[in-house]
């Protein structure tokens, strides 16, 4: 699954890192996938995250991504 997170309260680098980090933790522990960053993230609001799981098969894997893919659009 491919993400781009917008954090618009970032103005630095480590205010993007500080907020994906805090994302990509409660993802990882809540929800059985895990968090890859992809690319540097020059921009400091915008970081591309791809999430990545495994499963006995294609049903599990979809539900999967749909849970995360629900907590991320209600996640404020």
């Amino acid at each position: 699954m491919h993400v781009l997170m917008i954090v618009p309260e970032a103005r630095t680098r480590k205010d993007k890192r500080q907020a994906i980090r805090s994302l990509t933790d409660k993802i990882k522990h809540r929800f059985n996938v895990s968090c890859h960053l992809l690319g540097h993230g020059d921009h400091p609001g915008r970081q591309r995250i791809i999430l990545t799981t495994a499963g006995g098969d294609m049903a599990s894997v979809k539900q999967a991504f749909e849970t995360v893919r629900a907590f991320l659009q209600s996640y404020d």
